[in-house]
């Protein structure tokens, strides 16, 4: 599992989200309380618009395409006009929480077609508690650059924002002048010039409103020890029926989930993703609740599961595109990465039958003079075969050693490939590239094609390849003079009156030429491809061999 480890700072934007942070408030919220502590309470996760309200500015949607945890997100659109004072608002009511939390985190979504005053939309959230108090919120897109982390504008895809309600400025004093609970929160988009630069609609969506509790961390460890409690019931519960078969697969698969999940929720705890935390444990609470009805009923001996012998992933037929064991169809799904031999037998006993992984020239050529056999690969081919899972190996030549770059010049003449295109920077044609990319096929797949549970090889993870310069002109001039039966229907095509193919150059501002282009580049690579499936096969013909296309 890959996980973000950069600290989350006040008023910074990055890849993991949005944390807004702003002057302290007159207003007393409660002293923190960790003992029994709720950890983190889920407001809304957008599944119903019955606690949603707005006003005739704003109009709300559940939206079940375009989400970011839940079953669905808020669709929000709305209209700003300045002539007219007041918001377009929009509520959620009947809350109900009595606590005050140390936070709330959502997910906003603010397109990037649309341009705001600054650059940024400014929101205005309003939180108010049963007795009437309430504090107010700024959401905004402004954001401070600073060399620790990554930070990315609010229109980021789904951001995540946590706002500290203890940084909250005073709104409305209420019967008490304390926030002491949530019943409402509130979003107002006002129609003023600060926050819209044009009158007109304007639109976001909004996605899992939570609440994080001081003693979030002790309340997720408390749960997952509970949770692991249960879980050992139900292991010892499945041990005591006397029913043997292979329908045992189903909850052993269920029971492996829920190790990796608490292992998970720790993990995403201490890193202070709380929320998240919090969502894994709702997830594998609901399983164990699903295994305990139907360990229940097996007890009684109506097993609910139905028989599913595995199939033989070693020596697996390709026929018609499609896997088989002898006359029975294999599908294969499994993961993608550099699991060890523990790990590739939890991931076996979850279920799944297949592996990925990849060797790259930094495992197979080291040094100049060095040609090594991809032991990490083959550990990892032989863990597959011990438990029963087919593998598919991805011999990439995105990652160079050193030594590569300083004798070859990164394999290409021009830095905008090198700056732009990470899984296929090189000069396809260059006779280098192609000479050290032969040497690794021919290290890898001898190492590898006995195997009997290798189903294919993929040459590259990703492909695309961007239209640059760095092409030769003579190469492009041979590709015209193949197209065109003459330089007479090249001058027709392009509006041009070159006198030979070697006159010819380049039109930047003539469709066809551009699409010649193009289409030259296109057919660059896929020769190169044709040329490397080719030398593959000279060392393996006898198993598929794909390239993933990048988008």
């Amino acid at each position: 599992m890959i996980r973000n480890w950069n600290l989350v700072t006040a008023l910074l934007f990055f890849a993991a989200g949005v944390v807004l942070s702003v002057s302290a408030v007159n207003l007393q919220a409660q002293p923190p309380v960790v003992a029994n502590s709720p950890g983190v309470v889920f407001i809304d996760k957008a599944e119903t618009l019955d606690h949603w309200r707005a006003n005739q500015d704003v109009t709300l949607t559940l939206d079940k395409a375009y989400r970011k945890t839940g079953l669905a997100c808020l669709s929000v659109k709305f209209l700003i006009d300045k002539t007219k004072p007041g918001t377009a608002m929009f509520s959620r009511v009947g809350i109900g929480l009595t606590r005050v939390p140390e936070s709330l985190q959502m997910y906003l979504l603010i397109p990037r077609w649309q341009k705001f005053t600054w650059g940024e939309a400014r929101v205005r959230m309003i939180v108010q508690d049963a007795d009437g108090t309430a504090v107010i919120a700024f959401l905004s897109g402004d954001y401070k650059k600073d060399n620790s982390v990554f930070p990315k504008p609010f229109y980021y895809l789904w951001p995540k924002i946590r706002v500290k309600l203890a940084d909250r400025e005073p709104y409305w004093p209420g019967a008490n002048g304390k926030l002491d609970g949530i019943e409402t929160i509130t979003f107002e988009m006002p129609h003023r010039v600060e926050e819209f630069m044009f009158d007109g609609p304007f639109e976001f969506r909004l996605d899992e409103i939570a609440a994080v509790y001081p003693g979030a961390m002790e309340s997720i460890e408390a749960r997952v020890k509970q949770i692991a409690q249960r879980q050992a019931k139900l292991r010892a519960t499945l041990a005591s029926i006397r029913a043997k078969g292979t329908w045992r697969r189903y909850p052993t698969a269920s029971l492996k989930v829920i190790d990796y999940f608490l292992d998970w929720s720790l993990a995403e705890a201490k890193e202070g993703k709380y929320v998240r935390a919090a969502r894994n444990l709702e997830y594998i609470e609901a399983l164990c609740d699903r295994l305990d009805t139907q360990l229940a009923a097996a007890v009684k001996g109506d097993i609910p599961w139905p028989e599913s012998p595995p199939a033989n992933c070693s020596n697996l037929k390709l026929r018609d595109g499609n896997y088989y064991d002898g006359r029975r169809p294999v599908y294969i799904h499994g993961f993608c990465g550099w699991a060890g031999p523990t790990e590739i037998a939890g991931i076996a006993e979850m279920g799944f039958n297949g592996i990925s992984s990849e060797v790259n020239p930094h495992d197979t050529m080291p040094c100049p003079d060095v040609r090594r056999a991809p032991q990490g690969l083959i550990e990892r081919i032989q863990a597959c075969r011990a438990n029963n899972m087919a593998f598919d190996a991805l011999i990439q030549f995105h990652s160079i050693p050193d030594w590569i770059r300083q004798k070859y010049g990164n394999l290409t003449s021009s830095p905008l490939r090198l700056a732009n295109n990470r899984f296929l920077p090189w000069d396809v044609s260059d006779a280098n590239l192609r000479r050290l990319v032969k040497e690794q096929l021919e290290v890898v797949i001898p190492a590898i094609k006995g195997f009997d549970n290798l189903i294919s090889y993929d040459l590259n993870n990703e492909v695309w390849y961007l239209m640059l310069g760095d092409f030769r002109p003579d190469d492009f001039r041979a590709w015209l003079k193949k197209k065109y039966t003459g330089i007479a229907a090249l001058n027709a095509a392009w509006g041009t009156k070159f006198g030979t193919f070697d006159d010819v150059q380049y039109q930047a501002s003539h469709p066809t030429a551009v699409d010649d282009l193009y289409r030259f580049n296109q057919d660059r690579v896929t020769d190169y491809y044709r040329w490397q499936v080719g030398e593959a096969r000279k060392l393996d013909d006898t198993r598929p061999y794909y390239i993933k296309i990048h988008g």
